[in-house]
């Protein structure tokens, strides 16, 4: 009987190196594969996605942010593909969502494309084929609920457990930010509906722990070496959505300055941080209604929260001459405040001093020469054209002469007829939409900035390019199917 010659060392090695060979070739093969795989998968399942060419969009940003993108990135996919890589029917398209999201949240969706709701659209898809992943869940939510908020216990439990979850999972700091946020906004604007709070009584339970997720995230942005402008409009956005509940404000916002202890580098944007907590708090008690609406003691508190932001600003401002965000937020300190002019000026012309392509300074000198602040309607208009002979369309400066006009408009529509408006404000959007077509979100606007002026051909012109693709936080369902009406009357 004869015996199997053992296999010896070499054959062995032989053997390893063989299968370790193959199964390169078979990566390589099937990365090379992948997008007709993805291709694939995606046939049969409803209207093609809209293409988000997400490395792109992120070229654009800065190189900090870039690098903050790459990280992030990185550790979400890492955490999606643990969760889902056995997924076949849905990977592709929930990575997709991933990205989208994540370049979103991390840079921002600066030319307005309507980035959340893309990331919505393909997250939505991967839902409905049984991906109930965290960050897949969550992106649905954070669409839904950032104009919208829970009118019973179920909906409302629901979309605190999928924060929760999604608090508790590996994602980034940046990802679970945003549910966070929305969650806790979404439940302050539900709780004080008179009709609506009683019905959310037993999900409300979860709210302390909501908030104690948001600023325990906030955290961990900071510990996680976001750059500061992604600090900062991450904790300017939690002062914003809690500005109109004073009490859970006071909670949550007094506990981000301290979370800046553990980047000492950053003392900037923690003074940027603590001077917009203090100028949201004063607006806070001041309330939002009109002037005579104001008690004594809202006023006397609103003069000294000002009062609080100033010192903190102006010294920020003599250690940090060259951050051009001081200076900035120094702006809508002195419109809560004495309101002059002369003053708003000096500090616009610092901030834009060495940063002239700084977007919010131009923004926020616009908002300061509103007709409802301290300004004219030709200040606005006067102010609008300078920012139009900048000729910095990458950074949208022009835009801010129709947007300042818009604010107008909201008041008196017929400010569209006076002279060389109409023909200044189309002219703005036709070359910024020349150079951005993918930019539904300034398309929307133009579209419905026609509409009030009735400028029928380029209400149609605009509907046309829109097509299902607009902006739905500008206009909602209702709105934008009327000016599709009244625009078929008038072809």
């Amino acid at each position: 009987m004869s015996e199997t010659a053992p296999v010896g060392p070499k054959k062995t090695a032989k053997l390893v190196l063989a299968l370790l060979l193959f199964l390169c070739v078979l990566i390589a093969v099937g990365y090379q594969l992948m997008p007709f795989a993805k291709s694939w998968w995606e046939m049969g399942y409803g209207e093609p996605l809209p293409e988000v060419k997400v490395d792109e969009i992120v070229a654009r940003f800065d190189p900090a942010t870039q690098e903050y993108y790459r990280k992030v990135e990185a550790q979400a996919l890492s955490a999606y593909r643990a969760n889902n890589w056995w997924h076949l029917r849905s990977y592709f398209v929930g990575r997709d969502a991933v990205r989208i999201f994540v370049c979103q949240q991390v840079g921002g969706d600066c030319y307005r494309e309507g980035l959340l709701r893309k990331a919505e659209l393909y997250a939505k898809r991967a839902y409905l084929r049984e991906n109930h992943d965290p960050l897949i869940s969550a992106i649905c939510d954070v669409y839904v609920y950032q104009d919208h908020y829970p009118n019973n216990n179920n909906s409302a439990g629901e979309l605190a457990d999928h924060a929760l979850a999604l608090s508790q999972s590996a994602y980034p700091a940046a990802c679970k930010m945003a549910m966070l946020t929305y969650t806790v906004k979404s439940f302050c604007v539900a709780n004080k509906q008179e009709k609506v709070g009683p019905k959310i009584a037993r999900a409300f339970a979860k709210f302390p722990e909501l908030c104690n997720g948001l600023v325990a995230q906030f955290g961990n942005l900071v510990v996680s070496g976001a750059p500061s402008k992604l600090m900062f409009g991450c904790a300017d956005e939690i002062f914003d959505v809690l500005q109109p509940y004073p009490d859970v404000f006071k909670q949550v916002g007094q506990q981000i300055d301290p979370a800046f202890e553990k980047r000492p580098e950053e003392k900037a944007t923690r003074a940027l941080c603590l001077g917009d907590f203090y100028i949201n708090w004063a607006w806070s008690a001041r309330g939002t209604g009109w002037a005579n609406t104001v008690t004594r003691q809202g006023w006397q508190l609103m003069s000294d929260r000002i009062g609080k932001a100033h010192e903190i600003l102006t010294d920020a401002w003599k250690a940090y001459p060259k951050d051009a965000a001081i200076p900035t937020m120094l702006i809508t300190v002195e419109l809560g405040g004495d309101g002059k002019q002369q003053k708003m000026e000096e500090y616009f012309q610092a901030a834009i001093a060495d940063n002239p392509a700084f977007y919010a300074a131009y923004h926020k000198k616009m908002y300061f020469l509103q007709p409802r602040w301290h300004g004219t309607v030709r200040d606005v208009f006067e102010f609008g054209i300078q920012c139009v002979k900048t000729d910095r369309w990458a950074d949208r400066i022009p835009l801010v002469m129709p947007n300042g006009l818009e604010l107008i408009a909201d008041q008196q529509p017929e400010i569209y007829a006076a002279p060389g408006v109409w023909k200044a404000v189309s002219g703005v959007y036709e070359e910024f939409l020349k150079r951005y077509p993918s930019s539904c979100g300034y398309r929307t606007k133009y579209l419905q900035a026609a509409y009030v002026a009735k400028q029928w051909p380029t209400v149609n012109s605009q509907l046309a390019a829109l097509g299902d693709d607009w902006d739905r936080q500008e206009l909602d369902d209702e709105t934008f199917e009327k000016i599709s009406r009244e625009a078929k009357a008038h072809p």
